[in-house]
């Protein structure tokens, strides 16, 4: 249950900063250019984004793993 809980969250975050990314990409500031990368960037929460939803993805395989071990028992 640990692991499913933490996907969900992940994945809600990874959401949060696809929409994020959305909104930056519609109204980029002066950071795009001069501080690719920084915080107030599409980038960073494009790449954020897609960390996340590789944890989440993670967690959810971690879960079933501990589902498949609590049958065997």
């Amino acid at each position: 249950k640990y692991f499913e809980v933490k996907a969900e969250k992940l994945e809600a975050e990874a959401k949060e900063h696809a929409e994020m990314v959305l909104n930056y990409r519609a109204h980029p500031s002066a950071s795009e250019t001069k501080r690719p990368g920084a915080a107030d960037t599409a980038g960073h929460c494009e790449k954020l984004s897609q960390n996340l939803a590789n944890a989440a993805k993670d967690a959810r395989a971690l879960a079933a793993d501990h589902q498949a071990m609590a049958k065997q028992q």
